[in-house]
């Protein structure tokens, strides 16, 4: 009797290492995912105003030194730009809102909409947050939220993708 119960918890446990070891190997293979497991809702979005302005950065360097325009798929591969479906979320919110523009190769390539002297770091910012959804906030929040939004516009006066873009060379 004692080698069956024995015998049931060798089992037990021999299973739990193998799922221990599949889930380290997911999480080492796709760490994206336990990036959002992790993070709470302000965290998500300062991430996404944080790849916001990665991905145009990117953008805008490829464009401004005519280096080899970014594809979606070069993006995610980078691996520091984010999940493949937050990319293309944050992308689409980008074309929406009037910063990227398409190629017609295929596959298709970013560039920037406008001059990238032309384009406010605020802009890109007001596209990231716009993504988040602020409907719960209580109204003291709210107040709170908007003097940091005057906050962040003030720093931001003036400054533009082209600061990003050249900063970093």
């Amino acid at each position: 009797m004692a080698a069956a119960v024995l015998f049931i918890i060798w089992l037990n446990v021999g299973w739990l290492i193998v799922l221990v070891g599949a889930h380290i190997a997911s999480y080492t293979q796709h760490p994206h995912l336990l990036r959002r497991h992790l993070d709470g809702p302000q965290v998500e979005q300062i991430h996404d105003q944080a790849l916001a302005l990665d991905v145009m950065a990117a953008i805008g360097r490829t464009h401004y030194f005519d280096e080899p325009k970014w594809t979606l798929a070069a993006l995610t591969a980078a691996g520091c730009y984010g999940s493949p479906d937050q990319v293309e979320q944050l992308l689409q919110a980008l074309r929406t809102g009037g910063l990227i523009v398409t190629t017609n190769d295929e596959p298709e390539t970013y560039l920037p909409a406008r001059a990238i002297e032309a384009i406010g770091l605020r802009e890109i910012l007001d596209i990231a947050r716009a993504r988040g959804d602020e409907s719960a906030r209580q109204a003291a929040v709210q107040a709170v939220v908007a003097d940091i939004e005057q906050a962040v516009a003030g720093s931001l006066e003036g400054k533009t993708l082209k600061d990003l873009v050249v900063a970093e060379r």
